[in-house]
């Protein structure tokens, strides 16, 4: 077998996924969510006099949401029952192709954003895939009959051929692979198990691989691999090696599509299969190691996925240090983009599988700590695929690689620290809180835009610790002078001042109180800042009035005002 070919040119697994840059350009970089950008468009898009146009915009596109839209509700209110509805019907795409329609100039700032945003959820839909998939056809499996097979090896090496073998070993490591390229990995594993002119026997515990016959030379040389069973044997063929094709779905670039896939017929079969290719047959081990290896650098993501589907798979049943030095450090270490993604996904699949955690984070830390790009990125990949699952361990990460390399901040590290945030808000404060005392400027610089960028109003006072928390993160953001945080606090402000005039009386009650515990803290800045915005917001609504031919006091409902955000002490 050829050595393993580490020369690739160079490429991104995806836009940005190698770029570099301060702390302050990485923050503005961070990836916000569909719902998030179309709620900034709609308010740039539509102000206070533009209510009834949205209004009568969406009973016309939109007529079920339309019904739902009261004609005294506050715009604030409005844009809120149309991102919750788009929201619950995940149908964000046709509020953005309406947008667009009506709203082309405001809309044509956002484009690029929302064309990231889409590409992270697509990316995010499909970047668990085999595990979430396996799990849901084996749910519906019954369970094992161990008395049915229980020698393996008899079976595997007494009553197949050697193209039901190679279906075998190509479905133990693939399985859930598509059909239309099950043939083309089955040539392939047969390649690695009968290398053509090769007659060997490597039997081990009296099982021999094959019982060659005496062929002569020319025979010898026109020996071929013959993969491709006859449509009326395919069944036959199935059935003797035990698999069977069930439907499946795929993510890919034309959205879900249905496919069909191969598997065994017990869940159990796979686990013995690969235990026969470390115990029986080892001899062929590094040259599967070999195709998985090179499987992994594939353009195909089908291919990439079988590779990463087998790591994850032998992982259980061969020598983890074996995997590690065979397949994964090569991968890891490649110019290929292709290889070092999948490298991370191959080990964070096998973290969710409660596998290997401890000599995981060891190689992951003992990478961060050599003058080595690309195992950086790869470390920074594994931690974005796990940081639902390892929160605090993915946050160390960001950590450990801000003080490694404060100049050179992989844009990586926002996608990280999103992904920790919308499934562990609590821990993202805490650490942010943390950051923003520590003594490196790029990451306070980093923590405090991201907590300006991405905590919400409900989640900065969530519950007791989060409010202190956030109470003294914000006074000392107010202290550094890089970063507004007055912008983040105003639009807390009107938040709390729009849930009053909407009876949202528990949001309205979280807001004042987290105002009330900041305002001891930042007296001399709220002092300064709420009677500027009181002025700003009345002179606003003077002007919405006189374009209405009214006045301030025609307006209907509550009227709330930045004062009422003060302790009644001040």
């Amino acid at each position: 077998m050829n050595t393993f070919d580490q020369n690739k040119e160079e490429s991104e697994f995806e836009s940005g996924a190698n770029e570099s840059s301060s702390a302050t350009d990485i923050a503005n970089k961070t990836v916000r969510s569909l719902r998030e950008i179309c709620e900034e468009c709609l308010k740039v898009s539509f102000y206070e006099d533009s209510k009834i146009e949205i209004r009568s915009l969406c009973k016309n596109k939109f007529p079920e949401l339309g019904r739902t839209i009261g004609n005294d509700e506050h715009i604030d209110r409005v844009i809120e029952i149309i991102l919750s509805f788009f929201e619950k019907n995940n149908k964000f795409d046709e509020l953005w192709d309406v947008l667009r329609d009506k709203r082309e100039k405001q809309c044509e700032k956002f484009q690029e954003e929302w064309e990231r945003a889409k590409n992270k959820n697509a990316e995010d839909s499909s970047a668990r895939f085999h595990e979430d998939q396996n799990a849901e056809i084996f749910k519906q499996q019954s369970s094992q009959d161990k008395n049915e097979d229980q020698n393996i090896a008899s079976w595997f090496f007494n009553k197949l051929d050697r193209n039901q073998q190679s279906m075998v070993m190509t479905t133990a490591l693939f399985q859930g692979v598509e059909k239309n390229i099950f043939n083309e990995l089955v040539a392939d594993v047969q390649g690695c198990l009968y290398p053509i002119g090769i007659h060997e026997n490597v039997s081990k515990e009296g099982h021999p691989y094959e019982e060659e016959q005496e062929k002569s030379e020319d025979e010898n040389k026109d020996q071929k691999i013959d993969t491709q069973p006859k449509l009326d044997d395919e069944q036959e063929q199935f059935d003797l090696a035990k698999i069977k094709i069930v439907s499946s779905y795929r993510y890919k670039e034309y959205g879900k599509t249905d496919v069909d896939i191969i598997i065994f017929e017990k869940q159990g079969y796979r686990k013995d299969v690969l235990q026969l290719l470390r115990h029986n047959i080892s001899s062929k081990k590094k040259d599967i190691f070999y195709l998985i290896y090179m499987l992994g650098n594939d353009e195909s993501w089908e291919k990439r996925s079988c590779a990463r589907n087998a790591v994850a798979a032998l992982s259980e049943t061969d020598n983890f240090n074996e995997l590690v030095e065979g397949i994964i450090k090569k991968w890891a270490n490649s110019n290929d983009a292709f290889a070092q993604k999948t490298t991370a996904e191959s080990l964070s699949a096998i973290l969710r599988e409660g596998r290997h955690e401890q000599e995981i984070f060891k190689l992951l830390n003992s990478w961060i700590n050599k003058n080595n790009r690309r195992l950086v990125i790869t470390r920074l990949l594994v931690y974005f695929f796990i940081a639902d699952k390892f929160p605090e361990e993915s946050m160390k990460a960001i950590e450990s690689a801000v003080y490694s390399n404060p100049d050179h901040l992989p844009v990586k590290l926002n996608d990280i620290a999103v992904k920790i945030y919308n499934n562990e808000r609590k821990i993202f404060i805490s650490y942010v809180r943390n950051w923003t005392g520590c003594d490196s400027d790029a990451l306070r610089q980093l923590a405090g835009a991201w907590f300006l960028r991405l905590v919400r109003l409900k989640d900065a006072a969530a519950d007791q610790s989060s409010e202190k928390q956030t109470v003294e993160i914000i006074s000392a953001l107010w202290k550094d002078s890089q970063l507004d945080a007055a912008a983040k606090v105003r639009e807390w402000a009107e938040e709390t001042l729009s849930a009053f005039e909407n009876d949202e009386q528990e949001l309205f009650a979280v807001g004042q109180k987290l105002f009330h515990q900041l305002y001891p803290n930042c007296r001399k800045k709220l002092d300064y800042y709420l009677p500027k915005w009181q002025g700003y917001r009345e002179y606003a609504q003077k002007k919405a009035a006189e374009r209405r031919k009214g006045s301030v006091a025609q307006r209907s409902g509550k009227q709330a005002n930045f004062f009422m955000l003060m302790p009644e002490e001040a």
